[in-house]
């Protein structure tokens, strides 16, 4: 197919280059949470030193002034880390709708190339008549709100801990507690604004095809094929869907919807096919012992690695099928 390679290429470039600023934003994050990190830990180190060698109860450590100091201080850096998820995924979701129906435009004009008609007559949605159509990301919705209850978490990080001074246990690990509570807290929030990104870049792309319909009659579903690629992602490259169904990667996920316009199908070999001619080493170390012998021996399709799960955020997400559900006797 003609400038099928120029597509691929500014598939792969973009997504690079989302990749870079999602980083950057991401990094902001990281290292917000690193100074909060610090000063709780000073309140933390305050009242371990109130509590060593002495046997109490969590009573008695919730009634000291450092505790109350300490979890007062988690309350604070809460609220803030709440507020700069909230800023950060606005900006994010912002920059995913802005490069999602620009990106858009540039794959149309590549497989269009050389057609007049098409070239004079493309339709770009301006960026906040794209945002007001995406449910997702309206300040009531369950995106927002999951956001802001980050800060719900205080009185269970400060229990953790509390348990851990009244159980005995030593300073280096009840540090391990705050340190693993408090790296949950990130993580959630880097996967949070990242997704929200993601879904408003293919959200953004796909109402950019919808409103060049005369030229796009569907999307197609294009991941990045390597080792590190997902088994549902690897199943649903490829794939040909209509432009009324939103590409639902999971969580994290970073496939992209291509155009399929009356050219056809930029997307030569399926995930499948890709899968088929790696090394039987390669085939294993992706799905997994059990799995790759159950499909070698046919009792599941290529296809139904990948399924369709309910998400309170996106409302539907696609994710890996695991061999539980695969192959039901084992």
């Amino acid at each position: 197919m003609p400038y099928l390679p120029d597509v691929l290429s500014a598939a792969a470039q973009y997504q690079a280059a989302l990749e870079r600023q999602d980083a950057a934003a991401l990094a902001r994050l990281a290292r917000a949470y690193h100074d909060a990190y610090q000063r709780i830990e000073g309140k933390l180190n305050a009242l371990l030193l109130e509590t060593a060698g002495r046997d109490l109860t969590t009573g008695e450590v919730t009634r000291m002034a450092q505790y109350r100091s300490m979890l007062a201080q988690i309350g604070v850096e809460l609220r803030d880390m709440e507020a700069l998820t909230r800023d950060i995924t606005r900006q994010l979701a912002d920059l995913g709708i802005d490069t999602g129906r620009r990106n858009a435009g540039d794959y149309i004009s590549i497989l269009a190339s050389g057609e007049t008609k098409i070239s004079t007559g493309f339709m770009r949605l301006p960026t906040g008549a794209i945002k007001t159509m995406l449910g997702f990301l309206a300040d009531d919705s369950p995106l927002y709100k999951g956001i802001a209850g980050i800060s719900e978490h205080a009185p269970e990080i400060a229990s953790a801990l509390v348990q851990g001074i009244a159980q005995g246990r030593n300073p280096t690990q009840i540090a391990s507690i705050l340190t693993r509570a408090w790296g949950m807290q990130l993580t959630s929030s880097m996967k949070t604004a990242r997704t929200a990104m993601l879904w408003a870049h293919r959200e953004a792309s796909r109402a950019t095809y919808a409103a060049n319909g005369d030229v796009v009659k569907g999307w197609i579903w294009y991941a990045e094929l390597d080792s590190d690629t997902c088994l549902s992602c690897v199943s649903m490259h490829g794939t040909e869907h209509p432009i009324d169904e939103p590409l639902d990667d999971h969580w994290n996920g970073r496939c992209v919807a291509l155009p399929l316009t009356v050219f056809g199908n930029p997307v030569e070999k399926s995930g499948e096919t890709w899968f088929r001619e790696q090394s039987e080493q390669r085939q294993r170390e992706m799905m997994g012992g059990k799995r790759h012998a159950a499909w070698v021996e046919g009792k599941f399709e290529f296809g139904a690695l990948s399924r369709q799960v309910d998400d309170t955020v996106f409302g539907h997400m696609r994710t890996e099928t695991p061999l539980k559900d695969l192959v039901q006797d084992e």
